[in-house]
C-alpha cells in the first residue's frame, strides 16, 4: 500500500509542474526603432493583436552619458502623434 501511495505522489509531483508550464501562454513584443519608425508601425499595426506589447527604441547614448531622444527629433514633431492616432 505505501509503495502504491508513494508512487502516486511522485507521479503527481513530476506532472503537476509540466501541466502548469504548458498553460502558459506565450507573449511576444515589439520594438520600433527610430530609424524605420514610419515603415516599423506599418509594418506593426496588422499584428496588434498578437503582441503583448510595442517599444519605441530611440534613444542613443552621447559621450557625456547622457541620453539623446533620436525618435522624437526635429522635424518628427507630428509623429507621436500619428502614432497615437492609428492605435
Amino acid at each position: 500500500m505505501f509503495t502504491k501511495t508513494a508512487f502516486i505522489i511522485v507521479f503527481l509531483l513530476m506532472i503537476l509542474p509540466y501541466s502548469a508550464s504548458a498553460a502558459a501562454k506565450l507573449e511576444v513584443s515589439g520594438w520600433l526603432p527610430y530609424w524605420r519608425a514610419a515603415s516599423s508601425t506599418a509594418d506593426v499595426l496588422p499584428h496588434l493583436s498578437d503582441l503583448k506589447e510595442v517599444n519605441p527604441f530611440g534613444y542613443s547614448v552621447k559621450s557625456d552619458g547622457t541620453l539623446a531622444d533620436l525618435f522624437f527629433r526635429t522635424g518628427r514633431k507630428g509623429e507621436r502623434s500619428r502614432m497615437k492616432s492609428q492605435i
